[in-house]
């Protein structure tokens, strides 16, 4: 009678590990099948809104999810791949990133201006994503990449309603058909932000100034100030001016340096420098 017991608890046992590990593998394969299908409706809707240049039915296209990124430090969690598309999600299956390998030859009378790629962008981000965000920049192109076909354009990302310096969204635009080629919108982890403001934008430039003038040099700003979320040396966020400024060194060379002022203290927490020409050359 005993072993009539045990031969019916071990078997009740064994049904339910069989009936977890067949709920666990059912659940890997729904969970994989969920980021490919959301991958897939994001082509789609890039196709209906003419966002991308490809004229591949995505219905025939083999789409499949490789293995997870392996990386702490980045919010992509899944990769989809299909023909010459790749789409990034993350844990929550957000598209994080998308990107679509073109080959063609530029021909320099086809090619679109900054301008119009900027709008092109601009246009592509805002059907693209809810999210607030505001232009910063077109990427210089570097000498070794003067033959590439895109041009790469910068938005920042809104957080506590103002723009995040350290926080992007960035597509590329190609410059002969004038289609979204890439995209990457990652958040960052969450964290505290400062949000505190005494200082207003003339005491910003004023200080600028006299941070240079202390040093007895001369200074003078280039560009409107930039109020913006920043990150710190120490990883906080906080409210703080960004100032351009350029100077003349005593050698002759021109700088230009960005110079990060806390809103709430008008402390100059970091500042930046790039050598933009020598101020003897012609």
């Amino acid at each position: 009678m005993k072993d009539k017991k045990k031969i019916i608890a071990f078997t009740l046992l064994i049904i339910s590990l069989l009936i977890s590990i067949g709920f666990t593998i059912v659940s890997l394969f729904d969970n994989k099948a969920k980021e490919v299908k959301v991958a897939k409706r994001f082509v789609e809707k890039l196709q209906k809104m003419d966002i991308i240049d490809t004229k591949l039915n995505v219905e025939k296209i083999e789409f499949k999810s490789v293995d997870k990124v392996i990386n702490k430090n980045s919010k992509t969690q899944y990769i989809v791949v299909g023909e010459n598309l790749g789409i990034n999600l993350d844990s929550k299956y957000v598209v994080t990133g998308f990107s679509e390998k073109v080959k063609e030859n530029i021909s320099p009378d086809s090619i679109i201006d900054k301008d119009n790629a900027k709008i092109l962008a601009e246009e592509y981000v805002s059907k693209i994503t809810n999210e607030k965000f505001e232009f910063k920049e077109v990427r210089e192109v570097k000498e070794e990449e003067k033959k590439s076909n895109t041009y790469t354009i910068a938005f920042y990302k809104y957080v506590k309603d103002y723009p995040c310096y350290d926080n992007e969204i960035v597509v590329n635009i190609n410059r002969t058909s004038g289609k979204l080629q890439s995209y990457t919108n990652q958040s960052i982890n969450k964290v505290k932000y400062n949000i505190k403001k005494n200082i207003d934008l003339e005491e910003a430039k004023n200080i600028s100034i006299e941070y240079f003038s202390k040093l007895n040099i001369k200074s003078q700003i280039v560009k409107e100030p930039l109020l913006s979320v920043t990150l710190r040396v120490d990883g906080e966020f906080e409210l703080s001016y960004v100032v351009d400024l350029s100077i003349v060194t005593n050698d002759g060379k021109i700088d230009l340096y960005k110079l990060f002022i806390n809103a709430e203290s008008g402390e100059v927490v970091n500042r930046t420098s790039e050598l933009i020409q020598d101020s003897t050359s012609n």
